[in-house]
């Protein structure tokens, strides 16, 4: 990712991250598996930090670089 972007533009003035899933919608606390939570967290929680740490170089270049969070 950082290596297509760093080909279009020379700095990142923003990021947003708004993309998440509710695998477990519906279902009560305690029938909830552990690969759901594993795989919701990895989504929710760790994959923000996992772009940002990719575009960071480009990110720290901007005017005034800002990370959006976006929840729901």
């Amino acid at each position: 990712l950082q290596d297509e972007l760093m080909a279009t533009t020379d700095r990142l003035d923003w990021v947003i991250h708004n993309a998440g899933i509710y695998l477990d919608r519906g279902v009560a606390l305690d029938e909830v598996s552990e690969e759901i939570l594993i795989q919701s967290f990895r989504t929710n929680a760790v994959a923000p930090v996992l772009l940002t740490q990719a575009v960071l170089q480009l990110l720290n270049r901007g005017t005034e670089p800002k990370l959006i969070n976006i929840s729901s």
